[in-house]
């Protein structure tokens, strides 16, 4: 048999020698969340639904001696049933809720990716001197300058139209789940006019 350690009725973890309450082989297998201390012995509480909610979203036994428990919010749910704290109550978490949340992490993957992608084509060091040669040969007439000059204007045209392409993809990756952020078919192509602009700062 193995101990657990225990606080009030909400078990901690297990413990070594004789300290904590002796846990049955029977619910050796269970994890700590679906046992509780009853003030007798430690139980299997996965048939159990009325709850006081604890100040840090724990589901404790009704039955518990702490001395706050008269504080505690009152919720029916599973022993496995995901909490979420909103406008000063708990309540459970929902499918839209888990939906919400994979809808936030994909936009910060996209959002990653897409600057990934960008900077591995022209670093903040590239576009920062793209971007002071362009203000200088913007300041001569058409006339004055070289031809070399008038391609990397018209060059870094180009790359604001692809570095616009790619964000506006953010969108489009974000709404469908199922294109795969690291395939190179979901992503604009890169124009050889742009690696080529950005090779030369």
């Amino acid at each position: 048999m193995s101990n657990v350690a225990i606080s009030y009725d909400l078990p901690v973890g297990f413990s070594q020698g004789n300290a904590g309450m002796r846990l049955n082989e029977n619910l050796s297998s269970l994890p700590l969340s679906a046992l509780r201390f009853d003030g007798e012995k430690i139980i299997d509480v996965r048939n159990h639904t009325d709850w006081l909610i604890d100040n840090a979203g724990n589901k404790r036994l009704p039955s518990s001696a702490h001395p706050d428990v008269n504080d505690w919010q009152s919720l029916s749910c599973s022993w496995d049933d995901q909490l979420i704290f909103e406008a000063g109550v708990w309540r459970i978490e929902t499918d839209a809720d888990r939906l919400a949340a994979v809808g936030d992490q994909r936009i910060r993957d996209v959002k990653s990716e897409v600057a990934r992608r960008i900077y591995a084509i022209a670093s903040q060091a590239a576009q920062t001197n793209i971007s002071a040669a362009v203000g200088v040969i913007s300041g001569k007439t058409a006339s004055a300058r070289s031809n070399d000059e008038k391609t990397i204007l018209a060059d870094a045209e180009t790359a604001l139209g692809w570095v616009a392409a790619m964000r506006a993809n953010v969108a489009v990756l974000v709404a469908d789940p199922a294109l795969d952020i690291n395939d190179d078919a979901n992503w604009p192509v890169t124009p050889p006019e742009v690696i080529a602009l950005a090779a030369q700062f």
